[in-house]
């Protein structure tokens, strides 16, 4: 189990109130508050009540288990593939899980050997080149 603070918290209503593409004003006024609650609370000025995180919650459409888990930023996809893998028999799995493993092994042999041939190399140079 991970723990959270209250930066974690505050992190991922930024997060996701920039996903839903809502001003800080509009979020605020939505929950019922004051105009500069939101702004207030992103800048750490105040501690959030766990019921005004539920009204936030529930304003940007966050389900509990998105918001507080692990790997939040990729909740969807991960829950598209776990989705996805559960409809597979056992034999598909492993051949899915063996396909995965190869990409991996693939990716970071590609990546060392860039590295190696090109000494300005950056992950970032990989991904303008190649996607």
């Amino acid at each position: 189990m991970y723990k959270l603070n209250i930066q974690d918290i505050i992190d991922r209503i930024l997060f996701f109130r920039e996903q839903k593409k809502l001003s800080a004003k509009e979020l605020s006024l939505r929950i019922g508050k004051a105009e500069d609650y939101i702004s207030k609370l992103e800048s750490r000025n105040f501690n959030l009540p766990t019921f005004v995180l539920l009204d936030i919650l529930n304003v940007l459409d966050v389900d509990y288990n998105e918001f507080f888990s692990k790997d939040y930023k990729n909740y969807v996809v991960n829950e598209r593939i776990m989705n996805a893998i559960e409809n597979l028999s056992g034999r598909q799995r492993v051949l899915v899980l063996e396909l995965l493993e190869s990409c991996n092994k693939w990716i970071i042999k590609a990546i060392i050997k860039l590295k190696n041939a090109d000494a300005n190399f950056s992950m970032k140079n990989v991904f303008l080149k190649y996607f």
